[in-house]
Parts: structure tokens; C-alpha cells; sequence
């Protein structure tokens, strides 16, 4: 009988795989590393390695506590996906940010891929191959989107408003 080809660690989905073993196989995992240590540090937000199924198949999720899902595993605020073909980042990002957003002001080949955008209900996803000319200012949209809001400044009681 012929052997049987073992899949690739990021595409087999019966097998759960190191993070060691995605990376190995992607061209260039620094930007892997960067992106991963990024989204991590944001207040909130938690890695996670699961399977997103096809196209995404093995990828590390990030969720955040404050997510109206009970199980944010399922609804991820990003992926990273560790395509062995080129890894990508994709990120949710809502509506309202994405209309008060200043598109011009962004890098040429971030705001063609913004208009690119399909919705979701409220929110966009969209899918950034992770390279040098995108990373940083994918990042930083990211951290903007997904900043904390800031609660007015709360009134004295006696202030009157004039």
C-alpha cells in the first residue's frame, strides 16, 4: 500500500499544530512575529490557534473580552494566517470607524485595499498580505479601531452647562 502524504501542518485540520510547525513553513515568519507581538500586547486581547476553516484553515485569532459573544473564539478581531503561499492579516474593522476615517491621508496600496472591503453586518473585513509595506500602517489602523473609547469628562454637579 502507498504511503499516504502528510498534509501540511497549517491545512491539516484533524491535527492540531505548533505554533513552531506553522511557522516553519511560512517564507518569511518574521513578519509573523511582529504582528503576533503587536496584537498581543493590546489591553484585552488574546491569542488564540484555531481552525477558521477554508481559506484561512490553522490561524492565531485575536478577541477581546469586551466582544458581545460569551465564546470570542468564534468572532475574532484579527487573523493571522500562516499561509505557506504568503501569510496574511486579516482584520475587522467597524463601519463607523471606517466612515470617519481619513482614506487619503493612508498609504496608497492600505486605502485600495480599504475600498476593496466587503461587509459583514456592521463590519468589514478585510485581508492584508503581511509584508514590509503593509505591516506598520495596518497596525496602527488596527490599534485605532480598536482603542478603548474615552469616556467624556464627567460634569461637576453643581456646573450648569451655558
Amino acid at each position: 500500500m502507498p504511503a499516504v502524504p502528510q498534509r501540511p501542518a497549517w491545512a491539516d485540520r484533524f491535527r492540531t499544530p505548533a505554533s513552531a510547525d506553522l511557522l516553519a513553513q511560512v517564507p518569511e515568519p518574521d513578519f509573523i512575529h511582529q504582528a503576533r507581538e503587536a496584537l498581543s500586547e493590546l489591553p484585552g486581547v488574546a491569542e488564540h490557534l484555531s481552525w477558521q476553516g477554508i481559506p484561512w484553515r490553522w490561524a492565531f485569532t485575536y478577541t477581546s473580552g469586551t466582544r458581545g459573544s460569551t465564546d470570542n473564539a468564534h468572532n475574532p478581531l484579527a487573523a493571522i494566517v500562516p499561509d505557506p503561499e504568503g501569510p496574511r492579516l486579516a482584520t475587522a474593522l467597524p463601519a463607523d470607524f471606517l466612515e470617519s476615517l481619513q482614506v487619503r491621508r493612508l498609504p496608497r496600496a492600505v486605502r485600495d485595499t480599504l475600498l476593496g472591503a466587503s461587509p459583514v453586518g456592521n463590519t468589514f473585513w478585510v485581508e492584508w498580505p503581511l509584508t514590509a509595506d503593509f505591516i506598520e500602517p495596518v497596525l496602527d489602523l488596527f490599534k485605532q479601531a480598536h482603542a478603548p473609547a474615552e469616556s467624556p469628562p464627567a460634569r461637576s454637579r453643581g456646573s450648569k452647562k451655558t
